[in-house]
C-alpha cells in the first residue's frame, strides 16, 4: 500500500534505496481487495515499509484499514510493518471495532536502551514504547504478564509478545557499515573478562541485533546476552 521511509534510523539503508514514502490511492487498494476477494482469497496483509505512516490526499492508516475491514468477504486482515511512533488512538479503536482485523500487532522495539534508541534514531523511549504496549493490551483486552527479558536489556510488563531477531544493514552509507563480527567479540572478551577461543566459534553462532544487543551461543555451553555500546568511528 506504500513503499519508501522518512524514518532515517542511523542503522537502515531503506531511504537510501527505497526513497521517500509514496502511498497508493484507497480506491486502488479496495478495487485490489475486492479483485483478491473474488479470486477466492480470504485473508489480507496489507504491507509498507511503514504501513502504518501510510497517507494518500489526507487518508491516514486508519482510515483505509476500516475501508478494507469493511469489505464483503474479508475474514482475516493483518499489517506490516508498522513503526511505533505511528500507532495512534484513531488505528486502535479501528482494531477494537471490527473482528476481522487480527489480533496481532508487529511492534519493533529494536533496543531496550534509551540512549541507545535516541543513537538509532527511534523517536521513542523504553517507557513510551511500554505504555503504547499496554494500551494496546489494554484495547484488545488482553492480559499483561511480568518479567518479560528482550535482548537483556528491558524488564518491563509485557505479554504475548514474538520476539523476532534481524540482523543490523551493514551496507555501505549506513552508520554501522563498519562494524564486524571480530570487534563485537573482541568487545564481549573485554568487558567480561572471557576469552574466547576460536574453536568455540560455530558458523551462525553470532545473532546480531541492532549491532547493540548481542545473543552468542558457543560451543561448550558458553552462551552470552549481554548490551553494548558500540560506537563507530567518524
Amino acid at each position: 500500500i506504500m513503499r519508501g521511509c522518512d524514518k532515517f534510523c542511523t542503522f537502515c539503508i531503506v531511504p537510501f534505496t527505497r526513497g521517500r514514502e509514496r502511498s497508493r490511492s484507497v480506491d486502488g487498494i479496495i478495487q485490489e481487495v475486492e479483485k483478491a476477494i473474488n479470486q477466492g482469497f480470504r485473508e489480507i496483509t496489507l504491507l509498507g515499509q511503514n504501513v502504518n505512516s501510510y497517507n494518500f490526499e489526507g487518508k491516514k492508516f486508519p482510515e483505509l484499514l476500516d475501508s478494507v475491514a469493511k469489505v464483503s468477504g474479508v475474514r482475516r486482515i493483518r499489517y506490516t510493518s508498522p513503526h511505533p511512533q505511528d500507532i495512534n488512538e484513531d488505528l486502535l479503536e479501528v482494531m477494537a471495532k471490527h473482528s476481522n482485523i487480527c489480533n496481532y500487532i508487529h511492534l519493533p522495539l529494536q533496543a531496550g536502551s534509551n540512549k541507545i534508541l535516541k543513537r538509532m534514531n527511534r523517536t521513542y523511549t523504553k517507557e513510551s514504547f511500554i505504555l503504547l504496549a499496554e494500551k494496546m493490551q489494554e484495547k484488545r483486552q488482553a492480559s499483561i504478564e511480568e518479567n518479560i527479558e528482550l535482548a537483556n536489556s528491558i524488564k518491563e510488563g509485557l505479554a504475548d509478545a514474538k520476539i523476532v531477531i534481524a540482523a543490523n544493514s551493514t551496507d555501505e552509507g549506513t552508520l554501522y557499515a563498519a562494524i564486524s563480527n571480530d570487534s563485537i567479540i573482541e568487545a564481549i572478551e573485554k568487558f567480561s573478562g572471557y576469552k574466547i577461543e576460536e574453536d568455540q566459534i560455530a558458523e551462525n553462532s553470532i545473532k546480531e541485533i541492532g549491532l547493540h544487543n548481542i545473543a552468542i551461543n558457543l560451543s561448550g555451553d558458553v552462551s552470552f546476552e549481554v548490551t553494548l555500546e558500540i560506537v563507530p568511528e567518524t
